[in-house]
């Protein structure tokens, strides 16, 4: 199930980030994204550099920065199997939600070591 989000966007840097408003515990830095886990190892936000071109490259059209500046309606949503984790993000674009899939990766790496 998809989980409600805020959207934020750095149109100088083409910076997307999307978050669940919950409090951020620890990131992972995986290339392009940065996913940021809540207290309880739940995915709390995305961030994606050079989102433009990310975007315009899945979705199949050009997405540019002032389109982008203009999104306001997101959700994240993920799926946790035994050895596995994939994120996907809905994005509301142009009056079309867009499933954006940000990465898949093995869970045992994609959960932040717990802090003592």
């Amino acid at each position: 199930m998809a989980k409600k989000a805020i959207v934020n966007y750095d149109v100088d840097q083409d910076i997307l980030w999307v978050h669940s408003g919950d409090k951020i515990k620890d990131s992972l830095d995986l290339d392009r994204f940065v996913i940021d886990f809540s207290a309880d190892d739940k995915i709390a936000g995305v961030e994606i550099s050079g989102a433009s071109k990310f975007l315009s490259e899945i979705i199949g059209s050009n997405i540019s920065k002032l389109v982008l500046r203009g999104v306001k309606d997101a959700s994240i949503s993920f799926y946790q199997g035994k050895q596995i984790l994939s994120v996907f993000l809905y994005l509301r674009i142009a009056g079309e939600t867009e499933r954006i899939p940000i990465s898949s990766f093995p869970k045992r790496m994609a959960i932040p070591a717990k802090r003592k």
